[in-house]
């Protein structure tokens, strides 16, 4: 049988090895050790962890990004080194983030003037069963039995001025269902403002909501 070898440490071909002790950069393990205070402990090089995140770059195709995962290592001076190192993969990764953000609002847009539209056809249903007199009241927010948490209530110009971004409101001068976006920059080449306003159209049938511009909204049409 043969004698058991002892056990060998993977290479540390990255720290070079004089007088039989590891540096890391210019510093002896024995020094650094002394610094902390107690071992063991852990010891980064920021030129080595430069030159690594530089290989891979060079190594990867130039559309591969590089994320850093805080959760693998939060240690603060690990952190502020790797985010400088790929400041741009994080801009990027903000961008992308806002964007999702924008499709989201556009989302919840199209959803409110879906559930005000689905309403007022269910209430042009039930007043041609109960036989109303009349035209339809004006505000189709009043045809909702939940409304929005973002929801203002009718609102006139003057009080419009201060309402803050992400919120619904009822213009009766206009009659003009309104909506203050958060972030004005995901309508693009579009007419009408600052605000999203929807004419409220009565007659025949149940209320309309027709668009006072054309608005796109992240390349989509939102009427």
């Amino acid at each position: 049988m043969n004698a058991p070898t002892k056990p060998i440490h993977a290479p540390m071909e990255q720290f070079a090895a004089q007088d039989g002790e590891l540096h890391i950069g210019p510093y002896k393990l024995s020094t650094l050790a002394a610094r902390v205070g107690q071992t063991p402990f852990y010891a980064y090089s920021r030129d080595l962890l430069r030159a690594r995140v530089a290989q891979l770059r060079h190594a990867l195709p130039p559309q591969i990004k590089l994320h850093y995962a805080m959760k693998a290592n939060p240690m603060p001076a690990v952190v502020g080194l790797m985010a400088g190192l790929v400041l741009v993969v994080l801009l990027t990764f903000m961008y992308q983030a806002q964007q999702v953000q924008g499709q989201a609002e556009l989302a919840a847009i199209k959803r409110t003037l879906g559930v005000l539209r689905t309403a007022a056809v269910m209430d042009d249903l039930q007043a041609r069963l109960r036989g109303r007199s009349g035209p339809p009241g004006t505000n189709p927010f009043d045809l909702l039995q939940f409304r929005p948490e973002n929801y203002l209530g009718p609102l006139g110009a003057a009080q419009a001025e201060a309402v803050r971004p992400g919120s619904w409101w009822f213009d009766p001068e206009c009659g003009c269902v309104v909506y203050a976006p958060l972030e004005m920059r995901w309508l693009d080449g579009s007419t009408g403002g600052m605000w999203l306003l929807f004419r409220v159209v009565t007659g025949e049938g149940p209320l309309q909501l027709v668009a006072l511009g054309t608005y796109v909204w992240q390349g989509q049409r939102v009427d």
